[in-house]
């Protein structure tokens, strides 16, 4: 659900290690876009993950009470 050039600095930075100005001239944009794309990267997913993380236990829960 993330831009494509989010998605490539995420990836870039979190799973290949490159720092944020290894990334920045890899891709030719400012070392702050790439912050910039990190910190949107991290908000989407914490988002995604805690939302399934309350369906799951909602369901549990339900499960168990029946």
């Amino acid at each position: 659900a993330l831009p494509p050039q989010c998605q490539k600095v995420f990836i870039l930075n979190r799973f290949e290690g490159k720092k944020y100005h290894e990334v920045a001239d890899e891709m030719n944009i400012s070392p702050r876009t790439v912050e910039s794309h990190v910190r949107r990267a991290l908000t989407y997913l914490r988002t995604v993950l805690h939302n399934d993380y309350l369906r799951t236990t909602v369901t549990l829960l339900l499960l168990l009470a029946a």
